[in-house]
């Protein structure tokens, strides 16, 4: 990617910046990793994302049916919150 023609010019330019040439990105190995970390994103993502659901729909499905889920259930305080939550949360 540092070896492209087309691309000289920019570098140039992101080089002459104030704070841009302190992330090291004309170094090969730097330049290597955020490359492939932006091509990677997509994939990581969504493995992420099935995890998530995946977690929630068993682990904390069996969580709530714990005795101690269930005396956090009874504090007024989360009564309150979750009130609070269906009105203003997301």
């Amino acid at each position: 990617v540092l070896n492209i023609p087309a691309l000289q010019g920019l570098f140039t330019t992101l080089y002459n910046m104030p704070i841009v040439p302190f992330t090291r990105f004309n170094n090969t190995i730097v330049m290597g990793s955020g490359v492939l970390s932006i091509l990677l994103s997509p994939f990581v993502f969504l493995g992420a994302w099935h995890v998530v659901r995946q977690y929630r729909a068993v682990i904390v499905a069996r969580y709530k049916q714990t005795r101690f889920w269930k005396a956090i259930e009874a504090t007024s305080f989360y009564k309150w919150y979750y009130q609070y939550d269906q009105y203003y949360g997301g």
